[in-house]
């Protein structure tokens, strides 16, 4: 089967989900990669067909950017797609403009689905820790953005969501239905796991409001253990590291090494997952896969990874009712997780599958 893959996203958890969801297609399937920056490893795909986009960091080209170059190029790539003629086209998000441009143009006999994951948040949500005239003046210039993402997401002929939060954002907001997948979600018979209480805690997520980072610090304040938030740079870093200033037991870490990530989950006991209504989180997954004990906020996507009282402990968006629960478990010899999920990449990219030979109207293998 011939396979197209769109994407515009830089490094993170989405981009994680293009990658392992390649890495499963690539065994059976040819994979051609449509993208603006060489952020994946070109060896994954059958082809790799990149169109850079020129670099600007003024909010003004920016725009002018997304209106006429991005546009133009997103309706190249999907002249490119439409005349190969792919079985199926898997279309992720779009960093500039979240539904990305490239939806309007793709030929509608095609089978195409689209990966919704989460809205354009700064529109909806609180996403800097500081309300400055810089930030709104921005937010005002970029304001079209928000018609653009709304008017592509419209064409989109079949949509994918990655979390029952994420499928009720495009419901209330966009008023599209979609299918859920969870990515790389598997879950399993619940197991019983005793893990040796080191009260070490780890956050992981880029540094920017909506993953609550500095909800962990307060939350943490008052009690005896190591934190280390692992974090790929940003220019809110000075934000956090006023937040820890002086404070001994935390830790920054800027890493984004996949392999020294996995070692350093499997070197704390407990995962904090203060994310602000995170749609889905990867990190929250990837913390329950290596055995950590997941504290979360009871909001968004992590509800659905994390069930209270089994493999984490989920509370409401309370400093101190948080810290209560925390000291209380932090201070036990050991923690008891009932592990009920497991990372496999290879179970959500068959669900796609599955998907892709409903819509094709095409028996399953």
């Amino acid at each position: 089967m011939k396979i197209a893959i769109f994407h515009n996203l830089q490094k993170g958890g989405a981009l994680n989900f293009v990658t392992e969801t390649v890495r499963q297609l690539n065994k059976k399937h040819n994979v051609d990669l449509y993208c603006f920056e060489k952020n994946i490893s070109t060896s994954l795909f059958n082809k790799t067909h990149l169109s850079k986009l020129n670099k600007t960091n003024n909010v003004f080209t920016s725009m002018c950017q997304i209106f006429f170059e991005l546009k133009t190029k997103n309706q190249e790539i999907a002249d490119k797609i439409n005349k190969k003629k792919y079985d199926l086209t898997i279309v992720f998000p779009s960093t500039l403009t979240q539904s990305p441009y490239v939806l309007r143009y793709l030929n509608p006999k095609n089978v195409s689905i689209y990966i919704f994951t989460e809205t354009k948040r700064e529109f909806y949500e609180k996403t800097n820790y500081k309300k400055t005239l810089k930030n709104l003046i921005c937010k005002i210039i970029r304001f079209p953005i928000k018609h653009i993402d709304r008017t592509n997401c419209k064409h989109a002929k079949n949509i994918l969501s990655i979390s029952q939060y994420s499928a009720h954002l495009l419901s209330k907001i966009y008023k599209r239905k979609s299918q859920v997948v969870y990515p790389g979600m598997k879950f399993i018979a619940p197991t019983k796991i005793l893990t040796s209480n080191n009260k070490k805690l780890l956050s992981v997520g880029v540094l920017q409001k909506i993953k609550g980072h500095d909800f962990s610090i307060k939350q943490i304040s008052k009690i005896k253990c190591q934190f280390t938030i692992l974090g790929r740079k940003n220019k809110k870093d000075e934000t956090i590291k006023k937040l820890i200033k002086n404070k001994t037991n935390i830790k920054l870490i800027h890493d984004e090494n996949n392999q020294k990530k996995e070692k350093r989950y499997k070197e704390h006991s407990f995962f904090l997952a203060n994310q602000n209504k995170e749609p889905f989180g990867l990190s929250t997954l990837e913390a329950t896969n290596y055995n950590c004990y997941v504290f979360g906020k009871n909001e968004g996507g992590t509800s659905e990874i994390i069930k209270h009282g089994i493999n984490g402990f989920l509370y409401p968006n309370r400093i101190k009712t948080s810290a209560k629960a925390l000291q209380q478990k932090i201070h036990q010899k050991n923690v008891v997780i009932i592990k009920n999920c497991k990372i496999d990449w290879k179970e959500s990219t068959e669900h796609l599958l599955y998907l892709y030979h409903y819509l094709k109207n095409e028996p399953t293998e």
